[in-house]
């Protein structure tokens, strides 16, 4: 018994396969990465510019953005282009027996050049020392929500639904 409740936080935090699943494949470092508002239809302020760190690490093309969460993967294609996509829904409000309730969905779309140390693009992200691309979140109303409430028309907090903020990033490696 005492055997497998040992084994238990390894379970959890290692999947059993022996990997770390909030650290997955081979480290490429750290990277500080400047990003710069191009859309912002969405109401209210963004930051901009906005910086921010984040991790990359590999195995074999693929690249995971490691950043607060699960990480997010991707595949370089032949191009040293990679795409990353992750949604999030959040409950605004509750459904009534008058009302629907207000989920709204955040979809994040990342799409970065891999640039090696030479500054040509590389497909090997062992090579990364920069990247340049968008970074984008879109926000909607869920299927069956009803979120007019929360529109700045009806006194709440968003222009409008579906909106975007998007931006242009660029990373590079931290020494």
């Amino acid at each position: 018994m005492l055997r497998w409740l040992a084994l238990a936080p390894c379970l959890v935090l290692l999947g059993c396969n022996g990997t770390d699943r909030y650290s997955p494949g081979t480290p490429v470092g750290t990277f500080n990465v400047a990003a710069k508002l191009t859309t912002l239809s969405c109401g209210g302020s963004a930051p901009d510019p906005w910086t921010f760190d984040v991790k990359v690490n590999h195995d074999a093309s693929t690249v995971y953005w490691i950043q607060g969460g699960a990480p997010i993967s991707a595949t370089v294609d032949a191009d040293g282009h990679a795409t990353f996509a992750a949604q999030t829904v959040t409950d605004v409000r509750a459904a009534t027996a008058k009302v629907p309730g207000c989920s709204i969905a955040r979809t994040d779309s990342l799409g970065v050049y891999l640039i090696d140390g030479s500054t040509k693009p590389t497909t090997d992200p062992a090579e990364l020392q920069t990247f340049e691309g968008t970074l984008s979140y879109t926000f909607a109303a869920t299927e069956g929500s009803d979120c007019t409430t929360e529109l700045a028309a009806s006194g709440g907090s968003w222009e409008a639904l579906p909106c975007t903020a998007a931006y242009t990033v660029k990373g590079t490696l931290a020494p």
